[in-house]
């Protein structure tokens, strides 16, 4: 990447300013509190300052060097970050403290506060002679030693904290990271292991009706490779729009259209409202296959399938319902109907929502089966990667 068209100081400074300030803050009231209560402690009259004057020592000869530190590291830093793409990574990933040696850090802060101190002590006892706070307490015993050790030991402490911070806040972020990252991949897996799984099925009633209806082979043919490009997109990302996917799904219903004619009877009710919900890819159209090969197909009359959708709150209800042979059909032996489609459909689910969404396989009351996924209207932004057992 040119140089010129990095930023540095909106890489480097700007995303750590809250923070640093939010440091200054503290260690601003935090040493105040502490110098105020050797005071008290120490019950010499000559020490008994108060705390205001406490403060706006603190505050003078504190609040300069955290700026100048930062302005310092810049300095040192901007250079070799505008060279060298590694830095730029490693500060990215770990933080502002990778961009130099553990060592240099206690260097600069302690060369910038000894300095600092040096410069604004005589300030601070010139203002608290201009408004008169000495009170009982003596301008002797405040001398610039005592300042330098203050200032000097407060600077490592909160350098060695917020290290530390830092340090871990990142750690965090590569964790989460690591975990979208893992979960994505465990995404992709199953889809791919999925999308082979329809085109298996949709290719051997392809090969069934080429010798015996090749106008409606040719015709399938057509449909299938419009579904396969729009499936390629899908893949390519982890969510798509309640819209997009059913798009994919009537794609799917019109190659089985082909194939079953007349017998295959489609009712869609998605509000329009809901288009723009998200959810990942391929996550419907694995119910509607196993509602047409297992239910519609095998009856001579064929049936209707429905696809509808609704939400109440943050909760996305979507339900497919075929007027098939019903559930017994499936799996005689169990109440829980499985197959590779719908397995891969539970192990999404679980990749994608944790415990919050839902899916289950009822007998309809009139006959035929629905299938009922629950969801959330948003994906989480952390995914679930915890083994599942279906």
């Amino acid at each position: 990447m040119d140089a010129l068209m990095l930023n540095p100081w909106a890489a480097l400074v700007r995303p750590n300013l809250p923070r640093l300030l939010w440091l200054m803050l503290g260690y601003l009231s935090w040493s105040s509190l502490f110098l105020y209560a050797l005071e008290q402690a120490s019950g010499l009259a000559a020490m008994q300052i108060g705390l205001l004057p406490t403060a706006l020592g603190t505050a003078i000869m504190a609040l300069p060097c955290l700026p100048v530190i930062v302005l310092t590291w810049y300095s040192v830093v901007k250079r070799r970050w505008l060279r060298d793409p590694e830095l730029r990574a490693r500060i990215e990933s770990h933080g502002m403290y990778a961009a130099l040696p553990w060592w240099q850090w206690p260097l600069i802060n302690l060369s910038v506060t000894l300095l600092m101190t040096c410069v604004t002590h005589p300030l601070w006892i010139e203002v608290i002679g201009l408004l008169d706070l000495w009170g009982c307490a003596s301008p002797d015993f405040y001398r610039l030693p005592n300042s330098l050790t203050v200032g000097g030991f407060g600077q490592a402490v909160a350098l060695a904290f917020d290290m530390i911070f830092v340090r871990q806040q990142h750690e965090r972020m590569r964790a989460a990271t690591a975990q979208r990252q893992l979960a994505q991949a465990q995404l992709q897996r199953l889809q791919a292991q999925m999308e082979p799984h329809m085109l298996f099925n949709t290719l051997a009633n392809l090969h069934a009706l080429i010798e015996t209806e090749p106008a409606k082979a040719q015709d399938m043919l057509a449909h299938l490779i419009d579904h396969l490009r729009a499936n390629l997109s899908a893949s390519r990302h982890g969510q798509v729009s309640l819209t997009d996917e059913m798009k994919h799904v009537q794609d799917y219903l019109a190659l089985m259209q082909v194939r079953m004619g007349d017998r295959l009877r489609v009712r869609l009710s998605v509000p329009n409202d809901m288009g723009d919900v998200t959810l990942p890819p391929m996550l419907i159209q694995p119910l509607v296959e196993n509602a047409i090969k297992h239910g519609l197909d095998p009856l001579p009359i064929g049936g209707e399938l429905h696809i509808s959708a609704q939400r109440q709150g943050q909760v996305m209800t979507i339900t497919v319902q075929d007027t098939g042979a019903g559930l017994h059909t499936m799996m005689p032996t169990t109440a829980d109907p499985g197959g590779f489609g719908l397995d891969c459909v539970r192990e999404r689910l679980h990749t994608c929502y944790g415990e919050q969404a839902r899916f289950s396989i009822t007998a309809a009351p009139q006959g035929g089966t629905i299938a009922t996924l629950q969801l959330p209207t948003t994906l989480p932004a952390t995914p679930h990667t915890e083994p599942h057992t279906a």
